[in-house]
């Protein structure tokens, strides 16, 4: 609260004090210096002790605080209670009321029992039995001079300090919690404007149910090829898709859900390019499944979104004469996913390398820019250029304008043109003799 003050009065950090600042200061520092208090570290941690938290909360116009205590209790000794943890907190600045700063200290108290009892390590069997029993809380009220909170919220001296009930908890923890001196204080709203929207809301909360995340049967996390997954997937469908069309023909009845994703599979051995595209229309809509957390999530809430007749869901843009869906309203596909993880090297990795290969002589690329596609130039590798060890690490190529440059290879993007022979390929002479720029 000191310096709290001190902050308040406007101080810089090379003004001087005040004599009552002063003042304070010392007094302060002289009653910290003379004292001194012992804290047990063992609580009796037996298997035929018991034991019970119980947390004080109080709050003033600027201070709110917090004491727990663990109650020991033997079957023949009376409970022994102990200081456990301690806090307090200084009030927001600005005007606040005594009741919110008591709603601030209940808030504390019970961060500080789910903290304190997370560290505590039960097993998963107790919590079991806790719930199963429905062990319930409830409020009391303690007067000020029982409440060991009351003393946090406005200080003590180190001399009131030293013999308080601070330590151990007011003299009634001592005894059987029937003989306990507190009065039951079960919260209702039946008095405050709005009760009854609140009691309604409260019903509603406790009727929540948390389910389980959604798990897709496909395999996502054991690949990191989108290819093979989306290879690997359309067999299974394929596979199914005949079993069906088997099980059907012997039973003499054919399937009524033509719509169903295997009542579009073509039933023929051979794998089409339709039955990839179904099996990666599969993907995407599982991925949204197992995703739903995100889609749900406050920052999708930014994106216009629209779902296909096909499931996918795609994001509005403005680029509204792109010639392709896929440039006027891209697949949304959730970052947090493996999917995602899977496109990334597909699309950065493995389409320029391992589908198009090595670099070749004679080959005509894309040099890559700092700038859109549609803009980069192109050029024909003259020479490769190996490094010590073998690699080809760069390559000499030609512009269109005749110029001679040595480009990194991870600059050069080939193009669908193959060379037949160790020079230069007749695609690449027929692009010449027809007036390419080469």
């Amino acid at each position: 609260m000191f310096i709290q003050d001190l902050w308040e009065f406007g101080y810089d950090w090379d003004d001087p004090l005040t004599e009552a600042d002063i003042e304070k200061w010392n007094t302060i520092v002289q009653e910290i210096s003379d004292f001194h208090s012992q804290v047990p570290r063992h609580h009796g941690v037996t298997c035929d002790n018991a034991y019970d938290l119980v947390l004080c909360s109080d709050a003033s116009k600027r201070v709110y605080a917090t004491a727990v205590y663990i109650l020991t209790r033997h079957a023949n000794d009376s409970p022994r209670p102990t200081l456990l943890f301690a806090k307090a907190k200084l009030a927001p600045p600005g005007a606040i009321t005594i009741p919110r700063m008591e709603l601030l200290a209940c808030h504390m108290a019970a961060k500080t029992a789910k903290i304190l009892i997370s560290q505590c390590k039960i097993i998963r069997r107790v919590l079991d039995e806790l719930r199963a029993d429905n062990i319930a809380t409830g409020f009391y009220y303690l007067n000020t001079d029982n409440n060991p909170a009351d003393c946090a919220t406005r200080g003590l001296t180190a001399t009131e300090l030293q013999d308080h009930l601070w330590w151990t908890g007011p003299s009634f923890f001592a005894t059987p919690s029937s003989q306990w001196p507190w009065k039951s204080l079960e919260p209702s709203v039946s008095s405050l404007p709005g009760a009854e929207a609140e009691e309604l809301k409260a019903v509603t909360t406790s009727t929540n149910t948390i389910s389980e995340p959604y798990v897709s049967f496909v395999p996502f996390t054991r690949t990191n090829s989108y290819i093979k997954l989306i290879r690997v997937t359309a067999y299974v469908l394929k596979f199914l898709a005949r079993v069906r069309h088997r099980v059907e023909t012997r039973c003499h009845r054919e399937h009524q859900d033509v719509q169903s994703i295997l009542g579009t599979m073509d039933i023929t051995p051979v794998v089409t390019p339709d039955d990839f595209t179904t099996a990666e229309s599969l993907l995407i809509r599982e991925h949204y499944r197992e995703g739903q957390q995100q889609l749900d999530s406050p920052s999708m809430k930014k994106f216009r979104t629209t779902c296909d007749k096909d499931g996918n869901i795609r994001v509005d843009r403005r680029m509204s004469n792109a010639q392709t869906d896929n440039s006027t309203n891209p697949i949304l596909i959730l970052s947090d996913h493996p999917l995602c993880y899977m496109l990334i090297i597909d699309r950065s990795y493995a389409r320029t390398v391992s589908l198009a290969g090595p670099p070749r002589v004679g080959e005509v690329v894309l040099v890559r820019q700092d700038a859109h596609r549609s803009t980069w130039p192109l050029a024909l590798i003259l020479e490769l250029n190996a490094s010590s060890d073998g690699n080809v690490r760069s390559a000499k190529i030609r512009t269109a304008k005749k110029k001679i440059l040595k480009r990194s290879i991870n600059h050069l993007v080939p193009l669908e043109i193959v060379a037949d022979d160790d020079t230069i390929p007749e695609r690449s002479r027929a692009l010449c003799s027809k007036g390419c720029p080469f």
